[in-house]
């Protein structure tokens, strides 16, 4: 079983104690957030706070691997129903499970800015619409700038949808 305050200083022992509620975590890279976080679960589950009452998220998905392969190695497969992911692979898998909810396809795929833009510039290119680099950067400063209301999204919304007559 783990020590789980071995090699922490005062303020990460400080973190690792309170096993109730939630924690944030800011500290530089470098600085221990994964070591807080992961003597954290472990001191949790060795409080008798079951793994599956327990939420780990990160940024990166190296943090998130790192986090749950920690834990597991502490306290082996008792830890294995602890949830650990990225904020945006939480988000993905909730909204994948309202799917049916929302009206959304659950097999829906994310992409990121320049995937968008690739494939918006290729459907606009398949329906005859001259494109220029220069025109899909104002696009992508466009779509991804943070619209004020929620009229704003939608005119965004119509803008891009209209020239492909969908």
């Amino acid at each position: 079983m783990l020590e789980v305050f071995t090699d922490l200083n005062e303020r990460q022992q400080e973190a690792v104690r309170q096993v109730n509620g939630s924690l944030l975590v800011i500290a530089p890279v470098g600085t221990g957030k994964t070591k807080i976080l992961t003597h954290r679960a472990a001191n949790a589950i060795n409080s008798g706070i079951k793994p599956s009452d327990i939420l780990c998220l990160s940024f990166t998905n190296r943090a998130a691997r790192e986090m749950k392969e920690r834990v597991l190695s502490f306290l082996g497969k008792s830890a294995g129903d602890m949830t650990v992911c990225t904020f945006h692979g939480l988000c993905t898998h909730i909204i994948r499970n309202e799917a049916d909810f929302l009206g959304i396809d659950s097999d829906f795929t994310i992409y990121d800015e320049e995937d968008a833009k690739t494939v918006l510039g290729r459907l606009w290119r398949k329906q005859g619409i001259a494109v220029s680099r220069t025109d899909m950067e104002r696009f992508g400063a466009f779509l991804y700038g943070y619209p004020q209301s929620q009229d704003q999204k939608l005119a965004k919304l119509r803008w891009i949808i209209n020239p492909l007559n969908l």
